[in-house]
């Protein structure tokens, strides 16, 4: 009887071992960082913690490892057509797009330091075209965005030689 005892108490053991624990960890420091749509951990001080990679895997091995949820990514651009050209330019760049359904096209170009330098609304229809010229700009990389109805659709590195 004490065997059989003794064996249903070491596979009960063996159960309550397999159950999953929450997310805890020891360190000397920490904090939480809660916004709108996201939050952010952190530890300072973890005992143990190393990075490990290959085959095109990352590993992070420590305490503190985040849950995390898979969420599909919002295409803003669904069926419209972008094209801007030509890039790299040696002045007048060409922004187009097709199938365009919004209410309006705009753009704001930044200079490396994300310094606004330029700004322009165009008129909505089914083809919007705009002429940018980089002429009296230095040379240097440039970033043009692209907004549809005051939201970003895109930003494109645009090269002036």
């Amino acid at each position: 009887m004490k065997p059989t005892l003794l064996l249903s108490y070491f596979f009960l053991l063996s159960l309550l071992s397999l159950s999953t624990s929450g997310q805890q960890v020891v360190s000397t420091t920490g904090g939480s960082i809660v916004g709108a749509s996201y939050t952010v951990t952190y530890t300072v001080g973890e005992v143990a913690n190393t990075t490990l990679s290959g085959g095109g895997y990352i590993l992070n091995q420590g305490f503190q490892q985040p849950s995390y949820t898979i969420t599909s990514i919002e295409d803003n651009l669904p069926s419209a057509v972008l094209a801007v050209y030509p890039n790299p330019t040696n002045g007048i760049i060409n922004v187009e797009m097709n199938d365009f359904l919004g209410k309006s096209l705009s753009y704001i170009l930044y200079d490396f330091k994300g310094q606004e330098i330029l700004r322009h609304s165009g008129q909505p229809g089914p083809i919007v075209k705009f002429e940018i010229d980089l002429s009296n700009f230095s040379e240097g990389i440039y970033l043009l965005k692209v907004l549809s109805d005051d939201r970003s659709i895109k930003v494109i590195r645009v090269v002036k030689n």
